[in-house]
């Protein structure tokens, strides 16, 4: 662990998947160290797929399955998990992110 990770904000949410035809609002590849994330959404949907794609990158680094995307079931339960925690952050005042206005 201890890897820095880029986060590349895509205008289009086309330009985020890798094969260019898929739409999601985030993608992430560990081999480059990097998430894509659609910036086009709302400021709460960008920073949620943010961590819901870090988690995916937790879970490639570790080898934790639960935190894999092999069933959309899976994949559905990750993104409660990345909701929960990112409301548990910024209630506490663990995060402070702010939409620049």
């Amino acid at each position: 662990m201890g890897v820095p990770i880029k986060v590349v904000y895509c205008s289009e949410i086309s330009d985020v998947a890798p094969d260019k035809r898929s739409i999601c609002f985030g993608h992430c590849e560990l081999e480059k160290q990097e998430i894509r994330v659609y910036s086009g959404g709302t400021f709460e949907l960008t920073w949620q797929t943010i961590m819901h794609e870090a988690l995916h990158l937790i879970g490639d680094m570790t080898k934790i399955s639960i935190l894999s995307m092999d069933s959309m079931q899976k994949h559905n339960e990750l993104d409660c998990l990345a909701n929960v925690l990112m409301d548990m952050l910024i209630r506490n005042n663990l995060l402070n992110i702010q939409e620049e206005k």
